[in-house]
C-alpha cells in the first residue's frame, strides 16, 4: 500500500505463509519487502501481548463457524484491537457474506458498534463487507482516493476488481455510514 512505512502481519497457519510464494503475482511479493514483518501467532494473543500502537489494524479471519475463529468476531477482541490503535487509528474487519447467515453478519457489525463510536460498511466484491471503525469520525479525502483508485491510481485494478469502482467519484456508492435518516 502506498505510503505505509511498516506492516506487521500475524498469521496463525504456517502453511498459509508457505503458500504465499505461489501468489507473488497477486500479492506483489509483499512478504519479501523490508518494511514487512511476519509472525506466526494467533491475532488475539499477538495484539494482547504486543504494546505497539497501530494506525490501521485489519482483521481478516476465516469463516466464523470454524473452531477458534469465532473469538475474532467478539466484543472482547474488538476491545483489544481498539486498545492497540493509535490516536485516530482505524480498525477494519472483513466479513464474508457467502455461507454466513445475515443474523451472524449483523451480530459482527453490532459487536463492532458496541466498541467503536464511528462505523462504516464498505461493500466489496460480491460476497464481502469491510467494516471500518474508529474512535473518531471517518473522513475520506477525495484527492487521496483518486491517487489510489483513479484510472492511473496505485490500486486502480484492485479498486475495480474488489469494489467495482473505475472512477474515484463512484466509491461513495459502495459504502454505508449507518446514520439514520432524519425525518422532517
Amino acid at each position: 500500500m502506498p505510503g505505509m512505512q511498516r506492516v506487521h502481519v500475524v498469521e496463525i497457519e504456517p502453511a498459509v505463509l508457505a503458500m504465499s510464494r505461489f501468489f507473488l503475482h497477486v500479492n506483489d511479493s509483499a512478504s519479501f519487502r523490508p518494511n514487512v514483518s511476519i509472525a506466526v501467532d494467533d491475532a488475539r494473543s499477538a495484539l494482547q501481548l504486543d504494546p505497539t500502537r497501530y494506525d490501521v489494524i485489519v482483521s481478516e479471519p476465516s469463516n466464523p463457524w470454524l473452531a477458534g475463529v469465532a473469538t475474532l468476531y467478539t466484543v472482547e477482541f474488538f476491545r483489544i484491537a481498539r486498545s492497540r490503535l493509535a490516536d485516530g487509528g482505524v480498525f477494519c474487519q472483513w466479513v464474508q457474506l457467502y455461507q454466513v447467515p445475515l443474523p451472524v453478519v449483523a451480530g459482527v457489525v453490532r459487536n463492532v458498534k458496541a466498541v467503536f463510536p464511528h462505523v462504516h460498511l464498505w461493500f466489496g466484491s460480491p460476497g464481502d463487507v469491510l467494516v471500518l471503525a474508529s474512535e473518531r469520525p471517518l473522513r475520506y479525502d477525495p484527492a487521496w482516493i483518486a491517487r489510489l483508485v483513479g484510472p492511473a491510481g496505485a490500486l486502480a485494478a484492485l479498486g475495480f476488481e474488489y469494489l467495482g469502482v473505475d472512477r474515484p467519484e463512484s466509491i461513495s456508492g459502495t459504502s454505508c455510514s449507518g446514520k439514520r435518516a432524519s425525518r422532517s
